[in-house]
């Protein structure tokens, strides 16, 4: 009951300071500071006496556990070999677009490699077609140094268009290889 009355009489001695310097500045300076004043003056009389009522001049920071980033998407890079109609033979322009893959590959550290054989809608055998193409650029990848990564041959003949035709169409964007490089 002491301490009570103790707190209570320094918390109205505190306030009657506070209502005595009133009349020496503005009422908003007084509003806006008189509370800061009591605040101060109990936090300093409590940490004086070795109190410990949960007072202090600045409130303990509360902190949050960190939440870890999401991790990052896999990454890719995508690289397209063209070929004539019918033919599954690798010109300069598509041995140059193989190589520059495989430099990316190995440069990059990409593990898994996709190839996706594709032909238009006027070839014949177009499932054997696009899987032939993939498998010679595979063959390719690897005579260029490529042996580590892991190969994924598939073919899909004319079922994934570069640009949709109707059947019996001849289109020289169609007939391809995607190599998707994945780390």
């Amino acid at each position: 009951m002491g301490l009570k009355r103790g707190v209570a009489g320094i918390v109205g001695f505190a306030f009657s300071i506070a209502l005595a310097h009133a009349g020496d500045a503005e009422p908003s300076y007084c509003e806006t500071h008189a509370a800061d004043s009591v605040s101060s003056y109990l936090g300093g009389l409590i940490r004086l006496c070795g109190w410990s009522v949960g007072l202090s001049d600045s409130p303990t920071p509360v902190e949050t556990p960190a939440v870890p980033p999401p991790p990052p998407p896999p990454q890719t890079q995508v690289f397209i070999v063209f070929f004539a109609s019918g033919d599954m033979d690798l010109n300069d322009p598509a041995k140059q677009t193989v190589s520059e893959a495989v430099k990316a590959a190995m440069d990059g550290g990409f593990a898994k490699i996709h190839l996706v054989g594709n032909t238009d809608t006027a070839e014949e055998d177009a499932y054997v077609l696009s899987l032939a193409r993939a498998q010679v650029v595979r063959d390719q990848m690897q005579l260029y140094g490529l042996t580590a990564a892991t190969f994924d041959t598939v073919g899909k003949a004319a079922s994934e268009p570069k640009i949709p035709t109707p059947p019996g169409t001849q289109e020289n964007l169609n007939r391809r290889v995607l190599i998707v490089l994945e780390k």
